[in-house]
């Protein structure tokens, strides 16, 4: 009898601990390759980004790694913020706040390492990794104001009508649907 009743919320629970997953195994890559870069001692000492910026075959914009490394402080600063927000990453996903300060972080963290270590590819599938931590209520947020600032350009703004089918929420279709008054 319970399975017939559990029966439709399979599915939820099978996403739910994917998710889990993903987001466990994510928090583990960035703890290991933290623990990894603090055995180092250009990671130590805060120069251990100063050698990748200057190798010509990962500049993407010769110009752009040249001012970067040339600024001291923040190739020192990059260094350390680098270790220890991937070793703090899973701790600051504990509250909404602190998890939207480490998203920002690791967002800017793997736009660096696209932009100027020419690792797009890499970057990339971390964030996309990364946005398993985003809650649907904010895609959902971003998404309607893409749609408001892109209302005039695309399909000549009129996304939102009432009838538009991709307004209206869709019951997931396992779910018990209440009965109808009578």
């Amino acid at each position: 009898m319970w399975i017939e009743r559990s029966w439709p919320r399979l599915p939820r629970l099978f996403n739910n601990g994917a998710v889990t997953l993903i987001g466990f195994q994510l928090c583990v890559i960035y703890v290991v390759s933290a623990l990894w870069k603090l055995q180092g001692s250009l990671w130590e000492e805060g120069v251990a980004i100063y050698y990748p910026l200057r190798l010509q075959e990962l500049a993407l914009f010769p110009g752009l790694n040249e001012l970067v490394w040339g600024i001291t402080p923040l190739v020192y600063l990059g260094s350390w913020l680098s270790v220890y927000l991937q070793l703090a990453f899973p701790v600051l996903l504990l509250h909404r706040w602190t998890r939207v300060a480490a998203l920002v972080a690791i967002t800017t963290m793997h736009l660096g390492i696209a932009v100027l270590l020419s690792l797009p590819f890499f970057s990339f599938t971390m964030l996309f990794a990364d946005a398993i931590f985003v809650r649907e209520r904010t895609w959902l947020a971003a998404t309607e104001r893409v749609r408001r600032l892109l209302g005039g350009w695309v399909g000549g703004g009129h996304m939102r009508e009432h009838g538009d089918r991709s307004t209206r929420r869709v019951p997931f279709r396992g779910a018990r649907q209440p009965a109808a008054r009578r």
